[in-house]
C-alpha cells in the first residue's frame, strides 16, 4: 500500500491506484500541519504504522490515579499473656489486658478492642476480621490513630498509608486498600506502593497485597498528543485513530484498538513519566523489538514487544524488558533527529554529530544502554538517511548547495 498524509488528511492506496477506504473515528486534527513532508514521520510494524506529528507536544492526561480514602488497620500479630495492648483513635485510648483471658488467641485482643472503640468512638466504623480490625470515619475525614504493646511494641502493628516493612502487612484488609511500604536498610529499594485485593471480591476478607501505583498522581498519557495509528483492518480497510483502546465491529465481530501502557506502580520519582512527556517528538523508529522515540537529546524505546508500554513493570526490581530512556551526553548542543539501524546498532542523528546506542552487554537493557559518540559531521535533517549496505548517507548543507555523506 501507499499512504499519503496532507495538511488534515490521510488516504491509502492499492500499487495499483485503487483507493482504500480510511475510517477516522477520532477526526483528522492531529494531522494539522502546513508542512505535512517534513512534519508527519512515520514507521511500520506488521498492520499498524504509528504516525507521528513532531510540532505537537506530548503531554499527561490531568486525570489522577483513585485513592482509597483515609482508613487504618490494627493487626494483633501475636498475643502473650500479661500484656496490655493499647489503642488511640483522635485523643481517645482504649485498653486490653491479657492476663487472665482464655482463650488467649489474637482474635481475643482484636475482640476487646473493637468493643472498647465502638463504646469510645462516634462517627466512625470498626469492623473485625480475625486478628485485623478496620477503622474509618463515616464521612472518610481524616483521623488520628496509634498504638503500642507492654512487649516493646512487637506483638500489634498499626498501619494507616505507610508501613515500614511488607513483612508488617496482615494478609486480611480491605478491598482496594493502598499502603506505602517504606523499606529498610535491609532492601535494596523503598517507597514503593501495594493494594490489597481480596480473594473473592468482598470489601474486608483474605487476599493478597499487589503493586501498586500511587494514589492522587496523573498517570496516563494524552491520548491527543501521543502518537496515532494507522492500522490495516481485517476487511482489508484503514482505520486512523488515537492509541485509546477503543472497540469497533467489522462483520459483527468486536476488535479492540491497543492502549498507551498507564503507569501502573510507583510514583513519579520512581516511574518517571518518560522524557518526551511535555516535549515534541522529533521521530519514531523500530530497533530490537521496541518502538523508540526521539525527544530533545534523548532516546526513548518501549518494553520489548510490547510497543504501547513505556512505563516499568514493577519498580522493586529493574528488569531487562523495561523501557529504555537514556540521554545523548556532549558538550554540543544534541538534538536527535534521526535513527538509522545498521545490524545490531542504533545510529543516531543530530545537526553536527552522530551517536551510537550500545549495550555494555550482548542484550539491550535499561542498566547496559548507553549514547556514545560516534562521529562528528554536519548533517541536515530535510531528508531522512538512508542506509545502504555497510553505509549510511545522509544529507549535508555547504552554503546554497547540498552534499551527500
Amino acid at each position: 500500500y501507499v499512504a499519503i498524509f496532507s495538511n488534515g488528511n490521510v488516504k491509502v492506496y492499492e500499487l495499483d491506484g485503487t483507493e482504500k477506504t480510511v475510517n477516522k473515528p477520532d477526526g483528522t486534527a492531529y494531522l494539522n500541519t502546513s508542512d505535512p513532508r517534513s512534519v508527519i514521520k512515520t514507521v511500520t510494524i506488521a498492520d499498524f504504522t504509528f504516525v507521528v506529528n513532531t510540532s505537537i507536544a506530548t503531554a499527561m492526561d490531568t486525570t489522577l490515579s483513585g485513592g482509597t480514602g483515609t482508613k487504618a488497620i490494627v493487626f494483633i500479630n501475636q498475643a502473650t499473656s500479661k500484656t496490655t495492648y493499647s489503642v488511640t483513635v483522635d485523643g481517645n485510648t482504649v485498653s486490653d489486658d491479657t492476663t487472665g483471658d482464655d482463650p488467649l488467641s489474637t482474635d481475643t485482643v482484636a475482640t476487646n478492642l473493637k468493643n472498647s472503640l465502638d463504646s469510645a468512638l462516634t462517627g466512625f466504623t470498626i469492623a473485625r476480621n480475625g486478628p485485623v480490625l478496620y477503622i474509618r470515619k463515616n464521612d472518610n475525614s481524616n483521623f488520628s490513630i496509634d498504638g503500642s504493646d507492654t512487649q516493646g511494641d512487637t506483638k500489634m502493628t498499626i498501619i494507616k498509608d505507610s508501613v515500614q516493612r511488607f513483612t508488617d502487612l496482615p494478609t486480611v484488609s480491605p478491598n482496594g486498600y493502598v499502603v506505602e511500604v517504606k523499606g529498610d536498610e535491609d532492601t535494596n529499594f523503598d517507597n514503593y506502593y501495594v493494594k490489597f485485593v481480596t480473594n473473592n471480591g468482598g470489601t474486608f476478607e483474605e487476599g493478597q497485597w499487589e503493586e501498586t501505583v500511587e494514589p492522587g498522581i496523573t498517570f496516563k498519557f494524552n491520548y491527543d498528543t501521543m502518537p496515532h495509528v494507522l492500522i490495516r483492518q481485517a476487511d482489508g480497510n484503514f482505520r486512523f485513530a488515537r492509541v485509546d483502546g477503543d472497540t469497533y465491529t467489522i462483520s459483527s465481530v468486536d476488535y479492540t484498538l491497543p492502549k498507551w501502557g498507564e503507569r501502573t506502580v510507583g510514583d513519579v520519582v520512581s516511574a518517571p513519566d518518560p522524557s518526551f512527556i511535555g516535549n515534541k517528538i522529533n521521530n519514531v523508529f523500530f530497533f530490537r523489538n521496541r518502538l523508540g522515540f526521539l525527544a530533545g537529546d534523548n532516546v526513548i524505546l518501549s518494553r520489548v514487544s510490547e510497543f504501547f508500554n513505556f512505563f516499568p513493570e514493577t519498580v522493586i526490581s529493574v528488569l531487562d524488558s523495561e523501557p529504555i530512556d537514556v540521554a545523548a551526553s556532549h558538550t554540543k548542543v544534541a538534538i536527535l533527529k534521526h535513527a538509522v539501524t545498521m545490524g545490531e546498532q542504533l545510529i543516531l542523528f543530530s545537526e553536527q554529530t552522530q551517536f551510537v546506542l550500545t549495550s555494555s552487554s550482548d542484550s539491550l537493557t535499561p542498566k547496559s544502554a548507553n549514547v556514545i559518540v560516534a562521529t562528528e559531521f554536519e548533517s541536515s535533517d530535510d531528508a531522512q538517511p538512508v542506509g545502504s549496505g555497510s553505509s549510511i548517507y545522509f544529507l549535508t548543507k555547504k552554503g546554497s548547495f547540498a552534499g551527500i555523506r
